[in-house]
């Protein structure tokens, strides 16, 4: 019987070094951009919503780092890797518009994918019923994020799928 928590010291080669007594070992899983040690942690009973410390579930984490161990961070297959892990994620069951925990400010990962530019992850987020205008706790949306980083092709994604551009002149937004 595995123990209740995992942490995952290293990831090479496509292997997972592990150990145990951890919270969020899924996510640092997810920064790696490996599905299989991804979804071995969820068969030893990792818990898929499950935040780290910084409040962040493994399907915002796939979004964040938009990077995997066998990709250019920021680069399209990069990318490709990371939209494979949250789609097993998703898969799973990972609760798509899950806010942020603790002290993040309740951003969810549609609004993660706009700040970052993840346009591959929106789309996959968006397939899946994200929220569009779901805000997080200071009442900003994915396109707000969008816009105020400059990110014209997500930020025209967004309006695609129903963002409410009239939202744009209720806040500033700070990203």
């Amino acid at each position: 019987m595995a123990p209740p928590c995992w942490y995952v010291r290293s990831v090479s080669g496509g292997t997972c070094e592990l150990t145990g007594g951890c919270a969020g070992q899924q996510v640092a899983a997810a920064y790696s951009g490996a599905t299989p040690n991804v979804e071995w942690l969820l068969e030893h009973g990792a818990s898929i919503d499950q935040p780290n410390i910084d409040g962040l579930t493994a399907l915002m984490a796939c979004v964040i780092q938009g990077q995997t161990s066998f990709g250019t961070p920021g680069t399209n297959d990069s990318q490709e890797g990371s939209t494979r892990v949250a789609e097993s994620l998703i898969a799973r069951g990972a609760q798509i518009d899950h806010p942020e925990a603790d002290h993040g400010h309740g951003r969810t990962a549609l609004i993660w994918a706009a700040r970052k530019n993840r346009i591959n992850h929106a789309n996959l987020l968006l397939e899946h019923g994200a929220k569009v205008n779901g805000a997080d706790s200071d009442g900003r949306t994915p396109l707000m994020y969008a816009v105020a980083a400059g990110h014209a092709t997500i930020a025209e994604l967004l309006l695609k799928h129903g963002a409410d551009a009239g939202a744009l002149t209720m806040h500033i937004c700070v990203c």
